[in-house]
């Protein structure tokens, strides 16, 4: 089953930490591996010094985001677009992932998301962290990737469960200091 549109919340006894308290949005997802974006992990890097061609497309606040530990030399985006755009590939709703360096001064893109690097699994490593209880899998919506207070991210998608997922609001952020 693929997870791609899905966001992956850090469970409290998440030992990694690159990811602990993270929630990750699954951009990619097939037989071969995984690769997604952490969407609460913002920077103090304003993405108008480094990608002026951006600052007016992007979602406040409007820095680079942490997306993950692999390649953080590299940039993407999450973006939707009012338009088609090259490159350009849908994740969850009208919003997509693309390559900051493939596009044109001219795309009409309506809002975005910049994020320095990604997190990635090798075939069969995310879903065993899964199934080992690393990662709660729920639903992402168009707006996630967007949120305005990443901050507050994880504990507003943990809230809107309606299952027993809803149970982690109520974690502290390290279990193992209570």
């Amino acid at each position: 089953m693929s997870l791609l549109g899905s966001l992956l919340v850090a469970s409290p006894t998440m030992r990694d930490a690159n990811f602990a308290g993270t929630v990750v949005l699954v951009c990619a997802h097939e037989q071969e591996g995984a690769l997604g974006v952490v969407l609460n992990r913002p920077t103090e890097l304003p993405v108008a010094e480094h990608l002026p061609e951006w600052s007016g497309r992007v979602a406040p606040p409007a820095v680079v985001f942490v997306g993950g530990p692999m390649q953080v030399e590299v940039a993407i985006a999450i973006a939707t677009t009012a338009g088609d755009v090259a490159e350009w590939t849908a994740v969850v709703g009208d919003a997509g992932i693309i390559d900051v360096s493939s596009v044109p001064a001219d795309a009409s893109i309506a809002r975005a998301r910049v994020f320095a690097g990604y997190a990635g699994w090798d075939a069969a490593q995310l879903e065993a962290e899964v199934i080992a209880g690393d990662w709660l899998v729920v639903p992402a919506t168009r707006d996630d990737p967007f949120d305005p207070d990443p901050a507050g991210l994880r504990r507003r998608v943990l809230a809107r469960q309606t299952d027993n997922t809803r149970f982690y609001t109520s974690f502290p952020d390290d279990p193992r200091l209570n």
